[in-house]
């Protein structure tokens, strides 16, 4: 295995210095129109994410307030996390870092940079599950494990980022699975995210879902 394998995805350097002290099923108001805002129905994000209740480590016993964010789990038992405030798009991951699995048919491999992503595709094709298997990268994700699982795959399609760092894990990818389908660059080309797609572009019945199994 080559040194680079061993990369991380990783796009900011951000802090981790938050503990969280509670997971719920979605409920908060907050959170749930900050997801509608992003153009996702709170039902279909139900189904895959979670409301964290989290606090910074350094909070006395005796403080009440609360913060609320919007979590998946990874493999690896960790959390990535959105959260409130003045910027809605920060993230953290509270380690062990990884990636995300939706488990399904695995004659096929879905890949997505982030939990909106996924959801976004979900809401654009009006389905409540993927036919086939999703990975949601996450923040600080190790690349080994995502390419140690690519020859597991008969068909990859790739949901990144129209970014330079999306654009170079796609190469990657593509050279290491010849095979794997830059479903970005036909999809949404001019746009940046599949949630930047979903919010600004008109969707149009005829969208061809080229991750749809024949």
């Amino acid at each position: 295995m080559k040194k680079n394998d061993f990369d991380c995805f990783h796009r900011h350097n951000i802090s981790r210095y938050f503990e969280i002290t509670k997971i719920n099923a979605l409920q908060n108001k907050t959170l749930i129109d900050y997801i509608e805002m992003r153009g996702i129905p709170s039902q279909i994000a139900a189904l895959y994410v979670k409301e964290a209740i989290w606090k910074h480590p350094y909070t006395q016993p005796m403080e009440v307030k609360r913060h609320y964010g919007i979590t998946v789990k990874n493999d690896s038992g960790g959390y990535d996390m959105s959260y409130g405030g003045k910027d809605w798009r920060q993230t953290e991951q509270k380690k062990p870092y990884g990636m995300t699995t939706f488990p399904g048919n695995k004659s096929g491999l879905n890949i997505f940079e982030d939990i909106y992503d996924f959801l976004s595709f979900l809401t654009i094709y009006k389905i409540k599950e993927t036919p086939f298997t999703s990975i949601i990268l996450n923040e600080h994700s190790p690349l080994h494990k995502l390419y140690r699982i690519l020859p597991e795959y008969e068909l990859i399609y790739l949901y990144l980022d129209n970014d330079q760092t999306g654009l170079e894990l796609t190469n990657k990818i593509q050279r290491k699975h010849p095979r794997a389908v830059n479903c970005s660059g036909q999809i949404y080309p001019e746009y940046k995210t599949f949630n930047d797609f979903l919010l600004k572009k008109k969707i149009s019945p005829q969208v061809t879902n080229p991750a749809k199994p024949p």
